[in-house]
């Protein structure tokens, strides 16, 4: 749990919203949770190489540099959802920390992830939500729903 709060970069009170969310919806609780960290707005900047750590990302969506659907989004725990386009703000592409960001994506051999597409201009289209097997965190989603159930 704390190793997964760590890598997202989220406060335990966001954690627990989390997971009564995921409880909510239907499916395995562990996947639904995962599923919404993955497609958090700063994630999905973070996937899309524009950053290179999950801060940097958090402050590119918190300082407005990142639109989704051609509206400036500044919460990075916003969700986005199957069809939403997300592109950054124009004078930003030319910016150092984002150059070198993608440059280090493009380095690693490193490819959207296949529930992205690349569009137009540099934007990101989200085509579908991530399947269990998608997810990065190399957590087991078990020991954090079996924690969150026992509160």
């Amino acid at each position: 749990k704390q190793r997964l709060r760590k890598m997202v970069g989220i406060m335990e009170a966001q954690m627990v919203r989390y997971y009564k969310e995921a409880n909510r919806l239907p499916g395995r609780t562990g996947e639904s949770m995962l599923r919404l960290l993955e497609m958090r707005l700063d994630s999905v900047v973070k996937k899309a190489g524009w950053a290179t750590s999950p801060r940097f990302a958090r402050q590119l969506v918190s300082h407005g540099h990142v639109s989704v659907n051609g509206r400036r989004v500044k919460s990075p725990s916003f969700i986005v959802s199957k069809g939403d386009r997300i592109e950054m703000k124009a004078a930003l592409k030319d910016n150092f920390y984002v150059n070198l960001a993608k440059q280090g994506f493009e380095r690693r051999g490193a490819a959207l992830p296949s529930w992205m597409t690349a569009g137009d201009n540099g934007a990101v289209l989200i085509a579908r939500a991530p399947e269990a097997s998608e997810f990065t965190f190399p957590i087991s989603d078990q020991y954090v729903v079996e924690f969150y159930s026992k509160r």
